[in-house]
Parts: C-alpha cells; structure tokens; sequence
C-alpha cells in the first residue's frame, strides 16, 4: 500500500478471488468469536454466585457484575458486527464480479460489431 494518492485515470482493481477467502476467516472468526462469549456467560451463569454473602463477597460482586456484562455483550456485538462485514464485502465483491462481467460482454459486443465492419445487426424489412 502506498500513501500516494491515486489519480482518477488510474484504473481501480479488485482482486476478488483474493477476498473470497478473507470474507469466509472473517465469517469463521465472528462464528467463533460468539461462540467463545455464549459459552463464557453460560459457563459464568452454571457457577452462580460462588463470591459469597459476606462483605467481602458483596464487595467483590459490585465490582464484578458490571464489567463482566459488558464484556459479554462487547463480544457477542462485534461478532455481530465481524459477520455484517463479511456480509458487506461479500456484497460488494458480488457487485465489482457483476460489474466486470457486463463490461466484458460490452467489450466482446463492441469487437464483433468492429469486426462486421461497423454495422449493427438489423432486423430483416417487413414483406409487403
């Protein structure tokens, strides 16, 4: 990558076939990235509140229920947010494949039309 600006006359490539399997690591890791904080609250839930009703106990619960909420729903967020960007780019690589697609069937209709002298192809005159 380089810090130089692009000029708008350079052409923009997308090398799709190398982003196909970035977009299914990013679906596997936001896949397992869930998983990992699904089990950390169940597991979390399955020892109930091992601290204690003594001071210390509560104490510790105060300091604790909080963040460990926080830390649950950040991870299970960005595995969501991890799969819409895979959804995203997947999207987009669909959109750039279209696009260059058309264009070559453009290009191949506009060499034969060059290669038949020019002339388009008309549809035979009606019979009187």
């Amino acid at each position: 990558m380089t810090d130089q600006p692009r000029s708008s006359s350079e052409p923009l490539r997308v090398d799709t076939e190398k982003l196909k399997p970035a977009i299914d690591k990013l679906h596997d890791l936001s896949s397992r990235l869930k998983q990992a904080g699904l089990t950390l609250d169940l597991d979390s839930q399955a020892y109930g509140e091992p601290w204690g009703d003594d001071e210390t106990g509560k104490q510790f619960h105060e300091k604790y229920v909080g963040p460990h909420s926080q830390l649950i729903d950040a991870v299970l967020h960005t595995s969501t947010g991890m799969g819409g960007a895979a959804d995203d780019v997947s999207s987009l690589v669909k959109a750039f494949e279209d696009v260059g697609s058309a264009a070559g069937q453009q290009g191949q209709q506009l060499r034969s039309a060059m290669n038949s002298g020019g002339e388009q192809a008309r549809p035979p005159a009606p019979n009187p």
